[in-house]
């Protein structure tokens, strides 16, 4: 079914990519209705009054957005710079080799939803991760339950 604009009930096309709707999330995973919100509601109870978060495969730099306060910086990374990117200033391209391109040990939480499951080292991924935490610092992961 056809919504006009290439969106179709589906999902959306945007310059040769598909991306999944809201409703296409929801068709694949009806047990997790409320993905975001819980997503949030854990990032909620994690984010740090002062300091640095990473969206690590950010996408339109978007999701996190509005957790960035004049004490806590919010930075979206991914592979490319999204179509539809918003908040340019506070995105990084990934490097080649997927490391994270910032110094070790800056961010305080690290966030990540839907990525895992396109990794293809896991265990290069979260010492990547690992790597970017600061002292005391947390990270949050919302991967697809195909179970």
């Amino acid at each position: 079914e056809s919504f006009g604009g290439g969106q179709t009930r589906l999902g959306l096309e945007i310059e040769g990519t598909f991306c999944m709707t809201r409703w296409l999330l929801r068709a694949l995973f009806p047990r997790d209705q409320h993905h975001v919100a819980g997503f949030h509601a854990e990032l909620a109870s994690r984010m740090p009054p002062r300091g640095r978060v990473l969206d690590l495969g950010c996408g339109a730099n978007v999701d996190l957005a509005g957790y960035r306060t004049s004490d806590c910086e919010v930075w979206g990374t991914d592979f490319q710079a999204h179509s539809s990117l918003q908040h340019a200033d506070w995105f990084r391209r990934l490097n080649a080799d997927g490391s994270i391109p910032f110094p070790d040990e800056y961010f305080d939480l690290v966030a990540t939803s839907m990525v895992l499951e396109h990794v293809r080292d896991p265990d290069a991924f979260f010492s990547e991760v690992a790597a970017s935490f600061g002292q005391g610092a947390a990270g949050e992961l919302y991967i697809v339950d195909f179970g």
